[in-house]
Protein backbone atom coordinates (compact mmCIF):
# COMPACT_ATOMS: atom_id res chain seq x y z
CA UNK A 1 0.00 0.00 0.00
CA UNK A 2 2.46 2.38 0.70
CA UNK A 3 4.50 1.56 -1.96
CA UNK A 4 2.31 2.86 -4.43
CA UNK A 5 1.09 5.80 -2.36
CA UNK A 6 4.89 7.11 -2.58
CA UNK A 7 4.52 6.23 -6.23
CA UNK A 8 1.67 7.88 -6.60
CA UNK A 9 3.03 11.04 -5.06
CA UNK A 10 6.45 10.81 -7.01
CA UNK A 11 4.20 11.07 -10.06
CA UNK A 12 1.79 13.72 -9.54
CA UNK A 13 5.22 15.27 -7.76
CA UNK A 14 6.67 14.51 -11.39
CA UNK A 15 3.88 15.54 -13.64
CA UNK A 16 2.33 18.60 -12.23
CA UNK A 17 2.48 19.95 -15.68
CA UNK A 18 0.33 17.37 -17.07
CA UNK A 19 -3.68 16.87 -17.89
CA UNK A 20 -4.93 14.66 -15.35
CA UNK A 21 -5.75 12.22 -18.11
CA UNK A 22 -1.44 11.52 -18.53
CA UNK A 23 -0.88 11.40 -14.81
CA UNK A 24 -3.69 8.81 -14.41
CA UNK A 25 -1.63 6.39 -17.24
CA UNK A 26 1.46 7.16 -15.24
CA UNK A 27 -0.07 6.42 -11.89
CA UNK A 28 0.44 2.95 -10.64
CA UNK A 29 -2.79 1.19 -11.69
CA UNK A 30 -3.91 0.22 -8.17
CA UNK A 31 -4.50 3.55 -7.50
CA UNK A 32 -6.26 4.87 -10.86
CA UNK A 33 -9.87 3.58 -9.91
CA UNK A 34 -9.62 5.39 -5.91
CA UNK A 35 -8.65 8.56 -8.12
CA UNK A 36 -11.54 8.36 -10.68
CA UNK A 37 -13.79 7.38 -8.33
CA UNK A 38 -13.09 11.27 -6.71
CA UNK A 39 -13.32 12.66 -9.95
CA UNK A 40 -9.56 13.32 -10.20
CA UNK A 41 -9.92 13.86 -13.75
CA UNK A 42 -12.42 16.90 -12.83
CA UNK A 43 -10.66 17.89 -9.72
CA UNK A 44 -6.98 18.11 -10.85
CA UNK A 45 -8.25 21.13 -13.80
CA UNK A 46 -9.45 22.71 -10.73
CA UNK A 47 -6.28 22.71 -8.75
CA UNK A 48 -4.28 23.88 -11.77
CA UNK A 49 -6.50 26.47 -12.42
CA UNK A 50 -5.70 28.27 -8.89
CA UNK A 51 -2.57 27.71 -8.81
CA UNK A 52 -0.15 30.03 -9.94
CA UNK A 53 2.84 27.86 -9.90
CA UNK A 54 4.42 23.96 -9.70
CA UNK A 55 5.11 24.46 -6.09
CA UNK A 56 1.36 26.10 -5.00
CA UNK A 57 0.14 23.10 -6.87
CA UNK A 58 1.77 20.64 -5.36
CA UNK A 59 0.44 22.39 -2.01
CA UNK A 60 -2.87 22.64 -3.29
CA UNK A 61 -2.77 18.98 -4.46
CA UNK A 62 -1.70 18.30 -1.07
CA UNK A 63 -4.48 19.91 0.57
CA UNK A 64 -7.16 17.48 -1.57
CA UNK A 65 -5.22 14.79 -0.84
CA UNK A 66 -5.36 15.35 3.20
CA UNK A 67 -4.38 13.18 5.73
CA UNK A 68 -8.20 11.44 5.39
CA UNK A 69 -8.18 11.36 1.69
CA UNK A 70 -4.84 9.06 2.05
CA UNK A 71 -6.30 6.79 4.84
CA UNK A 72 -8.90 6.14 3.02
CA UNK A 73 -6.49 5.39 -0.38
CA UNK A 74 -4.83 3.05 2.07
CA UNK A 75 -8.12 1.35 3.32
CA UNK A 76 -8.94 0.76 -0.41
CA UNK A 77 -5.74 -0.74 -1.19
CA UNK A 78 -5.67 -2.90 1.30
CA UNK A 79 -9.46 -3.83 0.98
CA UNK A 80 -8.76 -4.81 -2.50
CA UNK A 81 -5.35 -5.12 -3.97
CA UNK A 82 -2.93 -6.20 -0.24
CA UNK A 83 -5.02 -8.22 2.14
CA UNK A 84 -4.18 -7.38 5.45
CA UNK A 85 -1.82 -9.81 7.40
CA UNK A 86 -1.84 -10.26 11.22
CA UNK A 87 1.49 -9.75 13.03
CA UNK A 88 2.48 -12.24 15.72
CA UNK A 89 5.00 -11.28 18.94
CA UNK A 90 7.30 -13.29 17.06
CA UNK A 91 7.64 -11.21 14.36
CA UNK A 92 8.19 -7.75 15.59
CA UNK A 93 10.69 -9.14 18.07
CA UNK A 94 12.90 -10.45 15.16
CA UNK A 95 12.79 -14.28 16.74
Amino acid sequence: CYRDLGELLATIKAQLGESAETILARAPLNCVNWLKARKFEDVWPKLKSNARDAPMLWQRFNEWLDAFQTLKLIHYLSDHYYPRVVLKSSDLSGE
